[in-house]
């Protein structure tokens, strides 16, 4: 799945965490390799790639700050 060219980190965050929650026994590697693959370009991405989190719950941390700024320049 990838995040759309419109869609904020806030929503492609709830729509990954809905479908990865179908998916049964995904295990951590994958499911950080698939949320960061499908991310789109930016400062987000980049943070993952350079200091690649080892679960989703340190994905989900690392989101606040990224989102905060995204919303922050929308405006």
């Amino acid at each position: 799945m990838r995040q759309m060219l419109s869609e904020s980190i806030r929503v492609y965050l709830r729509r990954f965490d809905s479908v990865s929650q179908e998916v049964k026994e995904i295990d951590d590697p994958t499911a950080v390799y698939a949320l960061t693959d499908g991310l789109r370009g930016g400062a987000f991405k980049s943070k993952f790639l350079r200091d690649k989190p080892y679960n989703l719950d340190a994905c989900r941390k690392l989101a606040p700050g990224y989102i905060r700024e995204e919303e922050y320049t929308e405006v």
